[in-house]
């Protein structure tokens, strides 16, 4: 939010993403149906994509779900050749990343649709977010979100609600805003969405078991214990 200019070169932005464009028109892929892609329609999200317009907005936001980062807008994956080793499902080629709930973003470009927002994070990455996953934020919010005191969840799919509403669930990785300990939960803020798509602040208990004051301290004994709730997961 401070500085995304400190990140990245937009100028640099753009003719990565055109890159892109030539490499998906000579490799469209294969969609989820086995079925492959075709440059018409690489063409045509590059179209959606509007870079010849490229920063049309310049704004400040956040994640309200853990959303998927893709490199054109679109949900729609491209596969590799499912008979090679390595390619096929599960591995989508248009997929970034996946950001976090309540994350902060620089937004940079809106398709042309709407539906989409190619924004900028503090991890270095880039890509293609759904704008339905992201609220808008202005300078009152940011200042209330900086409660200098934040938690991590130590535990994965604990759940993150108040009274009214359930929110998400939790994901190693993920940093909240901590307001208050209560007897059996930490009272945490989180972002949601309103109407006209700005951010707007909530609290929201999350049990005292699942998280714990953030950073914790890189100790051999706390990393094994994070590293171990990974055992089982499936990949991707």
């Amino acid at each position: 939010w401070e500085n995304p200019k400190s990140l990245f070169d937009y100028n640099n932005i753009l003719v990565v993403e055109k890159a892109k464009i030539r490499t998906f028109t000579k490799h469209p892929g294969w969609d989820e149906n086995h079925y492959p892609h075709s440059k018409q329609w690489i063409a045509q999200l590059a179209r959606q994509a509007d870079w010849k317009h490229f920063p049309n907005t310049h704004k400040k936001a956040i994640t309200i779900n853990t959303t998927a980062l893709r490199i054109f807008p679109t949900n729609k994956p491209s596969f590799g050749d499912r008979h090679t080793a390595g390619q096929g499902f599960p591995f989508d080629n248009f997929q970034v990343s996946q950001l976090r709930a309540n994350f902060p973003v620089y937004v940079l470009q809106t398709s042309k649709n709407g539906a989409w927002a190619f924004v900028l994070t503090s991890n270095e990455t880039y890509g293609w977010v759904q704008t339905k996953d992201l609220a808008s934020v202005n300078n009152n919010f940011i200042n209330r979100w900086k409660t200098k005191n934040y938690v991590t969840p130590v535990v994965d799919d604990v759940s993150i609600r108040n009274q009214q509403q359930y929110f998400f669930q939790t994901r190693i990785g993920e940093i909240y805003p901590f307001v208050r300990a209560e007897k059996n939960n930490d009272i945490i803020l989180v972002a949601t969405r309103d109407q006209n798509g700005r951010a707007v602040i909530k609290q929201a208990a999350v049990h005292k078991a699942a998280v714990k004051p953030w950073p914790i301290r890189a100790t051999s004994k706390k990393i094994a214990k994070l590293a171990n709730e990974f055992l089982g997961i499936p990949y991707g």
